[in-house]
């Protein structure tokens, strides 16, 4: 592949996925905002968020066996056009018939499945797209535009639901898909990558004859790989902490965040998306200054422990002022409260980069080359698994609980699940234990 190609690649690559990651960006916050200012529940706000985990918890073992089946260029642009067209479908069901409760959790299903199965196939399609001499680049660009969308995502989300409506974002959607996948039918697949998708079609001619193959060979990988997180203790020590904190986040921020500023703040949505846009760039704060300062995978993770515990008390305490004061946006004392929610997701920001990059290191040093994919899909799952039920359990408890004191509960829990993990740890190794370094 030449290198005018690679570029024509790498250029196409970040526009359809900066475009589609935007248009869902976008809708989710809205989504999401949408539903509690409808019903004002918790637990229905709560039940639209683990929809949009659920799902790809369910499909991520399936999709990596049909990435490696499928032709991926048509799984990729097919999956994209598919979102496109569900949405404009969608846009055009509630012009006639308006939103309702049922359309959205039925939407946030169906884009969760679909774009679950066009993500592993573009993972698994870059190879295919540049040379490996580029695929650093790419990699890196890519995290870049992720970073980016994450950030803007909620901020203007916030501010264009004030101005235009949940209905509007259903069309934005469907057309920022669509121009997605046009430019993805564009890109190029040459090299190594469209090879193993022809191999991999024709190797699985023979073994799906029928529905059973496919099934047996899933299992198969899927419990390889659990056996193997199981019986190693530092995988298996890493993959428990992993899903504590996706269960606390869940629990602590994701449902009780939203809920209070919506009962306490007049424009809650806007100041929503500006808090919520901190933890993002909280994330790449985190990632530059754990690579300057060199730690070990188990100093970075009690760094992070320490950072998540005050980052819970910083939110809930402050949760627990607005949700007492009854202030509103304009009030000297609800202006400082929910700005001094934004430094304290900037530290959740942050914690999680101190996990997630650490996490990643040493799955990546510590598993057997031939068994990577299947230990980081067993991992993502059990990780996601727990947070459909964090998000459900916080949206019951929301309406019986103040916000602030379940979101101060949630940070202490965690505080005494580290102590004893950190105790275990020590008793474990006898304090002598080598890291390692990052």
């Amino acid at each position: 592949m030449n290198a005018w190609v690679e570029r024509r690649n790498v250029g196409l690559f970040l526009a359809g996925k900066a475009v589609s990651q935007s248009g869902s960006a976008l809708y989710t916050f809205a989504a999401g905002w949408y539903v509690l200012a409808q019903t004002g529940s918790a637990a229905t706000f709560g039940l639209t968020l683990a929809l949009g985990i659920l799902p790809m918890v369910l499909v991520m073992p399936l999709a990596g066996i049909l990435a490696d089946r499928l032709n991926r260029k048509r799984m990729v642009v097919g999956m994209d056009a598919l979102n496109g067209f569900w949405f404009l479908g969608m846009a055009i069901y509630a012009a006639f018939y308006g939103l309702s409760l049922g359309a959205i959790y039925v939407t946030a299903v169906v884009t969760t499945v679909l774009t679950t199965l066009f993500s592993v196939s573009l993972e698994a399609s870059k190879l295919a797209l540049v040379s490996e001499g580029r695929l650093m680049s790419l990699n890196a660009s890519s995290r870049v535009v992720e970073s980016m969308v994450s950030v803007a995502g909620p901020v203007f989300g916030g501010l264009v639901y004030a101005w235009i409506g949940v209905e509007a974002f259903l069309w934005i959607n469907g057309i920022s898909f669509l121009l997605s996948a046009v430019s993805e039918s564009w890109m190029r697949y040459e090299g190594a990558g469209v090879k193993a998708d022809e191999d991999a079609q024709v190797a699985a001619g023979a073994e799906v004859a029928g529905d059973a193959g496919i099934w047996c060979s899933l299992r198969g990988e899927f419990s390889e790989g659990l056996r193997l997180v199981w019986s190693d203790s530092g995988m298996r020590s890493l993959a428990w902490r992993l899903m504590a904190i996706n269960f606390f986040i869940g629990f602590c921020v994701s449902v009780p965040l939203p809920y209070v500023l919506h009962r306490s703040l007049e424009g809650g949505e806007k100041v929503l998306g500006l808090v919520q846009g901190a933890s993002p760039v909280g994330v790449i704060l985190g990632a530059v200054l754990i690579g300057r300062l060199k730690w070990g995978v188990d100093r970075a993770m009690k760094a992070a422990g320490v950072v998540l515990v005050v980052s819970f008390m910083i939110l809930g305490g402050l949760m627990g002022v607005m949700a007492w004061q009854g202030v509103t946006a304009a009030g000297a004392v609800g202006a400082y409260a929910w700005m001094g929610l934004i430094p304290g997701m900037l530290l959740l920001g942050i914690g999680i980069a101190w996990i997630d990059l650490p996490l990643l290191y040493y799955f990546q040093v510590a598993v057997p080359e031939h068994m990577k994919g299947r230990v980081l899909s067993v991992i993502m799952s059990l990780a996601k698994l727990v947070l459909p039920v964090a998000l459900l359990g916080a949206g019951v408890l929301v309406g019986r609980v103040p916000a602030g004191v379940l979101t101060l509960a949630g940070g202490v829990f965690y505080l005494v699940t580290l102590l004893k993990d950190w105790g275990k740890l020590a008793r474990e190794t006898g304090g002598s234990r080598e890291e390692v370094g990052l």
